[in-house]
């Protein structure tokens, strides 16, 4: 298991961590609020919380381990920002013989078009065609390399 986990890719990694990490800080919180209120209505968000963390975290794990996950990877065409904040909304990627875009659901700093973009997916993800696009929205992890310039 060990030797998996180092397989995996930065990203992977990191969004096993931390939904592991908040899972378990959950049930460490459930249990303090438990004890300290005596009221276990008063803590069952908590256990909510937790279980929804641990939940998600397996299925993660499940779909590394069996394969289950799809690697895209691109060069970065366009980097569509909101109007006012400019935060990253869309990124539209070169595939193969087509075009791929990926509405963002966090904040990616500092991506610029040229910028080599991989996009981890589960194989049960929907997509959509819009045009002439293939449009994914949902993805578990997304990598950014940067080119040099």
């Amino acid at each position: 298991m060990k030797e998996f986990f180092r397989s995996l890719p930065y990203a992977m990694k990191k969004h096993l961590l931390i939904r592991s990490g908040l899972g378990v800080l959950f049930l460490i919180l459930f249990a303090i609020v438990l004890l300290v209120a005596k009221d276990f209505l008063f803590a069952v968000p908590c256990l909510g919380i937790a279980i929804f963390f641990l939940i998600n975290v397996s299925i993660l794990l499940y779909d590394c381990l069996t394969n289950n996950v799809i690697v895209i990877q691109g060069e970065c065409l366009e980097v569509e920002r909101t109007r006012f904040m400019k935060r990253t909304h869309n990124v539209v990627l070169a595939v193969g013989t087509g075009t791929v875009k990926v509405p963002v659901r966090h904040q990616l700093k500092k991506i610029k078009a040229g910028d080599i973009v991989t996009v981890f997916l589960s194989s049960r993800t929907s997509v959509y065609e819009n045009g002439n696009q293939q449009v994914i929205c949902g993805y578990y992890a997304i990598e950014i390399e940067k080119m040099a310039s």
